[in-house]
Formats: structure tokens, C-alpha cells, sequence
């Protein structure tokens, strides 16, 4: 069945134009794992919907030359080949295509859709902070679509989570959730507790990994402290957080912006910092 375009434009207020499929080229870059079995399985289902009641949410893409460059939609692009479609609905991205406005297309289409893992999300986060020179905080404020909770739990995930355990969430044996409960642990622990509650229910799992960090928080040993060094300066963070770390080095930058501004030596930093 094909869609009508008509129930997407006066509706919605945006203008959906139905591409051939011959034309749409795939994902630059594709974040998705298009190999396992639970990716198979979700497409097929997605194939059989779209010959039943066609796509719903239009796909995204931008011109290039006489073709046009996918941004969102590769599942429902994929569907649509094997459902033997003509066309598809495509909302065509007009105006300056930047590569964070690409970013942000990419992670409002996720949220609309929870087409991808919450480390294909995290790596979202980390390029559209690297593109904007943002903080976390900053990403939050400047792109709607970055709730800051969701933020954090991605970034604790990606950056804390074994390899293993990653594999796991990669291929949804393992869901976000206790993704995040198990993040919180410590590296050497995380598989065996794993182990522990792969078989609970959410809640209980979640509730035995709480307990399980506040015992793991009272054996830790005193984190050492980082030191940075510029010049004759050093300057030493007592905390291992990477979160903070990245505030306090932001803060740092900006300390050192205005002892330029001023004109001030280096040996003045500490006292700038101090005044903030």
C-alpha cells in the first residue's frame, strides 16, 4: 500500500514529497548493528506493517546532485525494498546542511523512533559535542533533544560499561536500564553481578545493584588526584568523575581566556581561578 502524502503536509506542516526508492542513497554513516538476528526479526515485523498500512513516519534526506542523501530512516528505507515499494514519503532537508544540524535531524528522529541503542545515542552526544565545543551541560541547553538525564545515563554507559556487557546491550540481551546500574559498578565487578540479575525483573535487579554499589563505594580506596599542568602551574582536581573533571577543565579554559584578556602572566591563574 503506498502512503498518501496528504496525510503527512497540511497535518503536520511539513512538506513530504514521495521519492523513488532508486534514488535515496543509504546512510552515510550507519550506527545501527543491520547483522544481528533481533535487527532481522524487528524488520521483518516493520516490512510486513509497511505492506499493511504503509510508513507512517517519513524518512529524511537531503539532495545530493540529482540524488538525495538519507539522514533518518535507513530500517524504513530497508523495509520499504523488501516490501517492493516504488516510493517512500521523504522529508527533504532544505537550507545550510551543517553537520550538527545533521546530528540533531539524527537524534530527534531516534527519540521519535528508539531506533537506536543507547550507545549509538551516546555517540551522538559525543559528536555533537565535539562539532559545537560544548560541555554536557551545554549540549543539554542548546539541543532540545539531549534531555539531561538521558545524557547522563548514555555517557555513564558508554564510557563505564565493559566491552562484554557493551556486546550485550549492542545485541538487547542486555537493556538500558540495568545498563546503567551495572555502569555504576566497578569494571572487575560488573560481569559477575551481571550474572545476578540478568533473570530478574527490572525493578529488583535495579534495587540489588543499588545496594551493590553502596557496598562496592565503602571498599573503594580514596581515588588519587588528577593533576594538569601548564607552565610553572599545576593545578590538582581530588576527584576521579569524569563529569566534573570536564566542568573543572572548562573552567580552566575560560581562566585562561581572561588572564589573556587582561594581559596578566600565567603565574597569575590560581588567583583567577580562586576569584570565580
Amino acid at each position: 500500500m503506498t502512503p498518501d502524502p496528504n496525510h503527512y503536509g497540511p497535518a503536520s506542516g511539513l512538506v513530504v514529497t514521495q521519492i523513488p526508492i532508486s534514488k535515496i542513497l543509504n546512510l552515510f554513516r550507519d550506527r545501527k548493528d543491520r547483522t544481528t538476528k533481533h535487527y532481522y526479526d524487528h524488520e521483518t515485523a516493520l516490512t510486513n506493517d509497511i505492506r499493511e498500512a504503509g510508513i507512517r513516519n517519513p524518512l529524511k534526506a537531503y539532495v545530493e546532485r540529482e540524488l538525495y542523501q538519507l539522514v533518518c530512516g535507513q530500517s524504513r528505507l530497508n523495509a520499504a525494498r523488501r516490501a517492493a515499494l516504488d516510493t517512500v514519503p521523504v522529508i527533504v532537508l532544505s537550507g545550510e546542511i551543517t553537520p550538527t544540524r545533521l546530528l540533531i535531524e539524527e537524534l530527534t528522529d531516534n527519540n521519535m523512533t528508539e531506533s537506536f541503542d543507547i550507545l549509538a545515542q551516546a555517540e551522538i552526544f559525543i559528536d555533537l559535542m565535539r562539532e559545537g565545543g560544548w560541555t554536557q551541560a551545554e549540549l543539554c541547553r542548546n539541543v532540545p533533544a539531549a534531555k539531561q538525564t538521558a545524557v547522563s545515563k548514555a555517557m555513564a554507559i558508554f564510557e563505564n560499561l565493559i566491552e562484554e556487557l557493551k556486546l550485550k546491550i549492542k545485541t538487547s540481551e542486555l537493556g538500558p536500564r540495568l545498563g546503567y546500574g551495572l555502569s555504576r559498578l566497578l569494571p572487575d565487578q560488573q560481569l559477575a553481578e551481571y550474572e545476578k540479575v540478568k533473570l530478574m525483573k527490572v525493578q529488583a535487579a535495579e534495587a540489588y545493584l543499588s545496594d551493590s554499589l553502596v557496598v562496592s563505594t565503602r571498599k573503594q580506596k580514596p581515588a588519587r588526584p588528577v593533576k594538569v599542568s601548564i607552565g610553572d602551574v599545576t593545578i590538582v582536581f581530588g576527584i576521579q568523575d569524569l563529569t566534573k573533571i570536564f566542568s573543572l577543565l572548562s573552567t580552566l579554559v575560560d581562566a585562561l581566556k581572561r588572564l589573556e584578556k587582561l594581559g596578566l602572566p600565567l603565574a597569575n591563574l590560581q588567583a583567577i581561578l580562586k576569584a570565580k
